[in-house]
């Protein structure tokens, strides 16, 4: 996936391949701007933090939950 964000970070396009051709995604955000790119960019991005970053989301300000594993009772 590849992402490009405007100058104003009030606009992205994402062009995706899923086997079949390529997706083409436009996003304008109308109020406010998108966290800042340059810092996820450094460490890389899981889908799910796209996804919570198209929508608005600043991830450097959220904090991760450790893992719970869990137990089989028999």
């Amino acid at each position: 996936m590849f992402v490009f964000i405007g100058r104003r970070r009030d606009r992205v396009k994402c062009l995706l391949w899923d086997r079949t051709g390529f997706w083409c995604l436009y996003k304008r955000i109308e109020r406010g701007r998108l966290p800042d790119p340059q810092a996820i960019a450094l460490r890389g991005i899981a889908m799910g933090e796209l996804s919570a970053w198209l929508e608005g989301i600043d991830t450097h300000r959220t904090r991760t939950l450790a893992e719970v594993k869990a137990r089989l009772v028999a």
